[in-house]
C-alpha cells in the first residue's frame, strides 16, 4: 500500500482498505470533496456542542456591592437572596444626622436608584434587601416617588 509521505500509519476498516488497495479506485476529485466534506462537518459539529455548552452555561451571578457600617447585617448571599436573576447593584447605608440613609443604585437589569431615609440601620438593611429582590427582578419602577 502506498500512502502519502506525510502519512505514517493508517488504521482502516475494510471499506477504505480496499480503497487504499485499489478494488474500489476513487477519483482524486471524489476523494477531495469527501475531504472537505468531513472537515465541514467536524466544523458543523464542534459549533453545535460549542453552542450547547453556551446554552448550558449557568446565568452570571448578581453582582452586589455592600457599603454598610460594620455595626448594621453583613452583605446578604445574593443566590440565595435573588435566585438565578443577573445583574448588578450597589447599597449604601451611612448615618446622618440621627438617621440612617439608604441609598440603592441598580447598574443592571435596569439603571436608577432609590434613596430612603430609616430611624435604624436595621430598618435600612430591611428596605434594602426588599429593593435589591424588587429590582433584580426588574419589577421596581425608577421613576423619582
Amino acid at each position: 500500500m502506498h500512502l502519502h509521505p506525510l502519512v505514517t500509519s493508517v488504521k482502516c476498516n475494510s471499506f477504505s482498505q480496499k480503497v487504499l488497495k485499489g478494488a474500489l479506485p476513487l477519483r482524486a476529485g471524489l476523494a477531495k470533496v469527501v475531504r472537505v466534506s468531513l472537515r465541514v462537518f467536524i466544523l458543523i459539529v464542534m459549533g453545535a456542542s460549542r453552542c450547547a455548552h453556551a446554552q448550558n452555561a449557568p446565568a452570571p451571578a448578581f453582582s452586589l456591592s455592600w457599603e454598610v457600617p460594620a455595626e448594621c447585617a453583613s452583605a446578604p448571599d445574593t443566590k440565595a437572596l435573588l435566585g438565578a436573576a443577573a445583574g448588578a447593584a450597589r447599597v449604601v447605608i451611612k448615618p446622618v444626622d440621627l438617621r440612617w440613609r439608604l441609598s440603592v443604585t441598580f447598574i443592571a437589569p435596569m439603571n436608577g436608584e432609590r434613596t430612603v431615609d430609616t430611624d435604624t440601620c436595621a430598618d435600612a438593611t430591611q428596605a434594602a434587601l426588599l429593593l435589591l429582590q424588587l429590582g433584580a427582578r426588574g419589577q421596581l419602577s425608577m421613576p423619582p416617588l
